[in-house]
């Protein structure tokens, strides 16, 4: 029997209930449509499973953890979030036999992969909606004074943060305009804690942060006021926040003005660093346009994006196991297969050495990152490498490189985070519960 009008609200990396622009589109769509929004995730093979060549487990668990948090709000919405397995459209189909679907809203994203998803559902739904919720400034929307993209970041930035961030809003959606399933299994709905065992059965213990919106609260009170002093030494946390910001457990608004309530002054290094991500978030959006090329087949000159040789070959194996003899190097990738995260000066410093010192190819040490990073984002992560490769205009100029060695004397000079990662016993959290 077919229900009700509905809403299909589709989760991606949006997960959250509270100062939502996709949320509030959907609760909109539902009223004028006299609908209800049912909350939908859909796990996909070519994301989740082997099938991924890039599948960070890391970043798999953040997210159950995150999604087993956001469905426990929505149950006491009245309502309950699907969590589906398999082709998109499929998947939707299923649900179509059980609800008169008259639209669907889901938060705009910029991937290649992003956008061929959102063809697909803008045809299949009746009606179709993906509101920008991502970033700070909508990718494309910050140009210069000819209208074009900008491909450095100085003037990007100072373009960027005259624009007005707006106050941020709270619950996207009333109770009442939540959808209750049907109380019996959908086809190919699993469970969170059938998802923890399907794309997830092994968890680490030891990974940097965990998943969920009380997690991503309780970062935003403990923004650190000395940002710009503590930001360059990796022994100290930063914000820790770059895995909340990717799977939206908080909206990046709430991290600006966490950030500007704490001290604009104090805070400005800070707020610089989401603009650094807005920025890596349009050169995604119109890598194409400006370089001729799929940001995922990119590969930049020749001569700069490093070999496949066996030597390189032999070099990337020893770098990724951290057995360079260059201890910022060493601890580093130490750090990031132990616990998913690397600090971000470390990742600049690692990264160089792979590329500017052994001179290996460039895809190599992105896509290792990729496979362990909590917090993998497909533009940070790229716009990251190709920077330090020297392989577009936004990047380092081909003559700089991060000596491990000076490095290690201005970020680490009492060796604290070297000993930390290569002779202390890293210390495990407890296993979390997957039910």
């Amino acid at each position: 029997m077919v229900e009700d009008k509905t809403i299909i609200f589709l989760f991606h990396r949006d997960l959250r209930l509270v100062d939502h622009y996709g949320l509030e589109a959907a609760a909109k769509a539902a009223k004028e449509a006299d609908a209800k929004v049912l909350p939908v995730f859909i796990f996909t093979p070519e994301q989740v499973t082997e099938k991924n060549s890039l599948k960070s487990s890391n970043s798999i668990q953040f997210m159950l953890q995150s999604l087993k948090e956001l469905s426990a709000q929505i149950r006491q919405k009245g309502s309950r979030l699907l969590l589906l397995y398999g082709d998109n459209v499929d998947a939707l189909n299923e649900l179509k036999k059980s609800h008169n679907i008259v639209g669907l809203v889901e938060t705009r994203d910029y991937t290649p992969y992003a956008k061929k998803r959102a063809k697909k559902l803008a045809s299949w739904a009746p009606s179709y909606e993906a509101p920008h919720d991502l970033y700070l400034t909508e990718p494309g929307s910050i140009r210069t004074g000819t209208g074009k993209i900008y491909q450095k970041f100085t003037p990007y930035y100072e373009a960027a943060k005259r624009i007005h961030q707006p106050p941020l809003k709270g619950q996207a959606i009333a109770p009442s305009l939540w959808q209750k399933p049907k109380s019996t299994p959908y086809k190919g709905e699993i469970t969170i804690t059938e998802a923890y065992k399907k794309f997830a059965p092994t968890l680490n213990p030891g990974i940097a942060v965990k998943g969920g919106r009380i997690e991503g609260l309780h970062l935003l009170k403990q923004l650190p006021t000395d940002y710009d002093k503590i930001r360059d030494h990796p022994v100290h946390r930063t914000s820790m926040l770059s895995a909340h910001n990717h799977y939206g457990t908080v909206s990046i608004r709430e991290v600006f003005w966490a950030a500007k309530h704490k001290s604009p002054k104090l805070m400005e290094g800070f707020i610089r660093q989401l603009y650094w991500r807005d920025f890596h978030g349009a050169l995604m959006e119109y890598f194409e346009d400006l370089y001729h090329s799929s940001p995922y087949e990119f590969e930049g000159v020749a001569h700069l994006r490093g070999h496949q040789t066996d030597k390189a070959k032999a070099d990337f194996k020893i770098w990724s196991k951290g057995e360079t003899g260059h201890p910022l190097v060493d601890a580093g990738i130490k750090q990031l297969l132990l616990s998913g995260y690397m600090h971000n000066r470390v990742r600049l410093v690692v990264a160089s050495y792979l590329v500017k010192d052994l001179k290996v190819y460039w895809r190599w040490g992105e896509r290792f990152f990729a496979k362990h990073l909590v917090d993998y984002d497909p533009a940070q992560n790229m716009m990251n490498w190709i920077n330090v490769s020297s392989l577009a205009p936004f990047g380092m100029a081909p003559f700089r490189r991060h000596d491990p060695e000076a490095s290690r004397k201005r970020l680490d000079p009492d060796d604290e985070y070297i000993n930390t990662w290569l002779k202390s016993p890293h210390p495990h959290s407890a296993p979390e519960s997957t039910s």
